[in-house]
């Protein structure tokens, strides 16, 4: 991402002391530049929002942030 695309991003918060375990921490976590990978999705004759950015504009169509992804791991006794 570049700072002239935003910098809006979902964040994921957990306590450590109740989520031991249960956050896959070898999993590569990372944002997704959701500006980028919506280009290939737009059908539209108009111009693609993304590009250049036009902050306004794009949030009317998409989110204005990247998600996160990561890992959770739910087979432990206190997911039953």
């Amino acid at each position: 991402m570049t700072p002239n695309k935003g910098r809006s991003y979902d964040h994921v918060m957990y306590n450590v002391a109740s989520t031991e375990g249960e956050i896959d921490t070898q999993f590569d976590l990372h944002v997704i530049d959701v500006i980028d990978v919506m280009k290939s999705f737009w059908t539209s004759s108009d111009p693609y929002p993304g590009d250049p950015y036009d902050h306004n504009l794009f949030k009317q169509y998409y989110s204005d942030h990247h998600p996160v992804v990561f890992k959770m791991v739910t087979l432990s006794q206190d997911d039953d």
